[in-house]
């Protein structure tokens, strides 16, 4: 089992319509091919898959993918030398992650936050990330 899948399926875990969608894709496959369609619907495993749900899957990923040490409990904050590569199950302080961004700060960034402001990323186009002060931290 490659970490790939685990980054693959990553991006449509929280989507609460996936059997809408995958409905909505057999059908854009009958307006392009009704032959593909039918070969389609032959080999789907869709719904089998949804039926068993993720565990199989998960424990296909613990049996060839190494267990992340667990982050100290309330430390979702590092500090670290440098950015690096945290995609395809990369080893970070907080175990392995598929998938990061770097932002750079402005000292009108740092200026928004020290007057109570908080900053809102957009990380992958996917995650929002919040920056604030910490109570009593601000000047």
């Amino acid at each position: 089992m490659n970490p790939a899948f685990f980054q693959q399926i990553e991006g449509i875990l929280h989507w609460k319509d996936l059997n809408a969608r995958h409905e909505a894709i057999l059908e854009i496959i009958t307006w392009m091919s009704p032959e593909l369609h039918d070969l389609a619907k032959a080999l789907d495993r869709f719904a089998s898959l949804r039926r068993t749900g993720l565990n199989p899957w998960l424990e296909k990923l613990r049996r060839h993918w190494p267990e992340s040490p667990a982050a100290p409990a309330n430390e979702s904050i590092a500090t670290v030398e440098a950015p690096f590569d945290a995609t395809g199950g990369a080893q970070t302080p907080f175990g392995h992650r598929w998938g990061g961004d770097v932002f750079s700060l402005s000292s009108d960034h740092f200026e928004i936050i020290r007057q109570g402001q908080a900053l809102a990323l957009d990380v992958m186009s996917e995650y929002v990330v919040f920056l604030k002060a910490e109570e009593g931290a601000r000047e």
